[in-house]
């Protein structure tokens, strides 16, 4: 008995599913770790100093909003892609 196409449409969609859900998992968590190092660095350093980590922020914040809504862009098109596959019944 072979395998059908819907086993393996279910196969490769809980394989997305499952690679979806590790890589945001890993993105929030270097994400918060960040933030953490960079508020410590924040609350540590000299008032001169201040400007520089600030502008660390900066890109951390831009970096953290790229991979955010790359994630969400993502899911999206794994969403239409599953819906422009169904098959009507």
């Amino acid at each position: 008995m072979g395998i059908g196409n819907e086993d393996v449409d279910r196969a490769a969609n809980y394989l997305a599913d499952t690679a979806m859900a590790i890589a945001q998992v890993i993105a929030v968590g270097v994400a918060v770790i960040m933030l953490v190092v960079l508020a410590m660095k924040y609350m540590l350093s000299a008032p001169g100093d201040r400007a520089t980590v600030k502008k660390h922020a900066v890109v951390y914040v831009v970096g953290a909003v790229i991979m955010f809504s790359a994630s969400a862009i993502l899911e999206i098109i794994k969403k239409l892609s599953g819906a422009f596959s169904a098959k009507p019944e």
